[in-house]
């Protein structure tokens, strides 16, 4: 009966042990999760190409990834307030009450949020420019458009070979 109550006793310490060291479940996978893990995915990938591309090395790389994360959360938060005019200006269109002077301001809204982004873009390669050497400054500036270019190229095989299916 005593062994009986010992292995009892390591049987239900153990389970517990074991359970306690288990990881703690992730959090449920929101929508929202969802997609900040694949923006945080993509991101990483477009980091690790930017390396590759411009043969960086641990200094430009560590001077870098700040002026681009300080760049992209800036740039987001201005197309996201343009996302917001487009739909106000959407809905204001079709709206005969509204006057064409609201409209117009409407208009210039957009366009200085429009060189907002590009100030924005500019003060980043400008920051750039002061650690890279001259090639690797023009290869960042073609690296946008090249991985753009990449990606779309990729997005469309992958629905072509969908659509084969």
């Amino acid at each position: 009966m005593k062994r009986f109550c010992i292995i009892l006793l390591v049987i239900v310490f153990g389970s517990v042990a074991v359970s306690v060291a288990q990881p703690k479940k992730q959090e449920q996978q929101t929508p929202n999760n969802h997609e900040n893990s694949k923006r945080k995915k993509f991101r990483e990938m477009i980091a690790l190409r930017l390396v590759e591309y411009l043969e960086l090395n641990e200094d430009q790389s560590a001077k870098l990834f700040p002026l681009l994360r300080e760049s992209h959360i800036a740039r987001s938060k201005i197309i996201k307030e343009r996302r917001e005019l487009y739909k106000k200006l959407a809905k204001d269109v079709d709206d005969k009450s509204v006057s064409l002077k609201n409209l117009r301001k409407q208009i210039k809204e957009l366009e200085e949020n429009k060189n907002a982004e590009k100030k924005v873009h500019q003060e980043y390669l400008k920051k750039s420019k002061k650690f890279l050497d001259e090639r690797q400054y023009i290869k960042l500036l073609l690296f946008e458009d090249k991985f753009k270019e990449d990606f779309l190229r990729r997005i469309r095989a992958m629905r072509d070979r969908e659509r084969k299916k």
